[in-house]
């Protein structure tokens, strides 16, 4: 399963978050190997800055952490959109 911590106070926001994640969209399709983990979560916050962007937020952050010592493998991503 994957994780977020949504920092950007908008609920309209978070669902475009949602719409656009790799991780998300592929959640019951697991990738084989940590590799395709990294790949979409990579993708994901390439997808995440776009949309920060696309609303202004120019210097936001998208960070990620993944720990694979727990069992499913924890993806968490906090994005912090800054004007």
């Amino acid at each position: 399963p994957c994780s977020g911590t949504n920092e950007t106070g908008n609920s309209n926001r978070k669902a475009r978050f949602e719409q656009v994640s790799r991780l998300l969209e592929a959640k019951d399709n697991p990738p084989p190997g940590l590799a395709g983990l990294d790949q979409r979560a990579a993708g994901d916050k390439t997808n995440f800055e776009d949309v920060l962007r696309s609303e202004g937020y120019y210097d936001g952050a998208v960070t990620i952490a993944i720990d694979d010592s727990t069992s499913p493998v924890q993806v968490t991503m906090k994005i912090v959109p800054v004007v």
